[in-house]
């Protein structure tokens, strides 16, 4: 299959992951080098790791372009930098604990020569999403089925001649911009929903929003949602859907959570809407979890992961 030289690039933009990026890039180049496809790396760190790792990679795979910014952008203004790097049409915006599975990008490939669509969302391994592959061109259809997974960084596939980089309000939609760019101004546009599992991520990774998970999954997002909807009681669903759906809520999430200091009697009674739509069970678990004594934890922590084990070997069995 060819490949034009303007059609497809991989854009990363990263933070202090010099072992995951070079990790991830060595699995990456192995599955886009027959297609010479090019990568541009925005560098947000406060060290040159990252550059020197670039610098060695550069030897293997000279398609690579790299970028260290002077100061740091933080995670929004660098996310809109890095998509605007590329001069290939399409961008394939990944995050830097992304890998692409073997095989995946000659899909990629197919789907956008095609030419038709602006948007293409790909499926990951983990995530508990069974949308039949489809053509969106309704935004609020693209929500109720697989909105809540869109947020993540290596979901999307962008046509960059449809993009409006410098128009996007940052304020507005914090820690969000990937997801406000596909819906602020979607009129007359396609999306293509392909729901194979093309990536997976990285398990060493620690996510930038860990210590304040809440703020950005339900005040930050809901406010990306209002601006690129309108304000409606729908966004505060899908931003439950969302918590539910990409496993935040999971009895060990919650947990790690407790562990880390995020899930606090604060943020219970701040976001008690939310908690509220949990089941009982659930419900009765965080309430617990905000009374034990923290050097208890471990042990909790050992009869979930146990519990685990057992349920993954059950069914093995079965």
């Amino acid at each position: 299959m060819n490949l034009s030289n303007n059609n497809l690039a991989i854009a990363i933009p990263t933070y202090n992951r010099a072992s995951i990026l070079d990790e991830n890039l060595r699995y990456i180049i192995q599955e886009i080098k027959k297609y010479k496809i090019p990568i541009y790396i925005s560098d947000d760190s406060n060290n040159n790791e990252t550059q020197k790792k670039i610098e060695i990679l550069k030897l293997e795979y000279p398609f690579i372009n790299y970028f260290k910014n002077a100061k740091s952008l933080g995670h929004d203004k660098n996310c809109l930098y890095t998509i605007s790097l590329p001069v290939e049409e399409y961008v394939w915006y990944l995050g830097d604990s992304m890998i692409i599975i073997e095989n995946s990008i000659e899909k990629v490939i197919k789907i956008i020569n095609e030419g038709k669509y602006d948007f293409l969302s790909l499926n990951t391994v983990g995530r508990d999403l069974f949308v039949k592959s489809k053509e969106y061109n309704d935004p609020r259809s693209i929500m109720e089925e697989i909105g809540w997974h869109l947020t993540l960084t290596g979901s999307t596939v962008y046509k960059k001649s449809t993009l409006n980089l410098k128009k996007l309000n940052l304020e507005e939609c914090r820690n969000f911009p990937q997801l406000a760019l596909i819906f602020k101004e979607f009129q007359n546009k396609k999306m293509f929903w392909l729901n194979d599992k093309l990536l997976i991520s990285n398990a060493k990774k620690k996510s930038y929003w860990e210590n304040d998970v809440f703020k950005v999954f339900i005040d930050d997002y809901c406010r990306t949602l209002d601006y690129v909807f309108g304000s409606s009681p729908k966004n505060a669903e899908w931003v439950f859907e969302h918590m539910n759906k990409s496993q935040l809520f999971s009895y060990s999430k919650l947990l790690n959570l407790r562990t880390t200091g995020s899930l606090n009697t604060a943020n219970i009674l701040k976001y008690q809407s939310i908690f509220e739509k949990l089941s009982s069970l659930k419900k009765a678990f965080i309430y617990l979890l905000s009374v034990i004594p923290k050097k208890w934890l471990g042990v909790l922590e050992m009869i979930i992961l146990n519990g685990k084990k057992n349920i993954k070997s059950f069914n093995k069995r079965s």
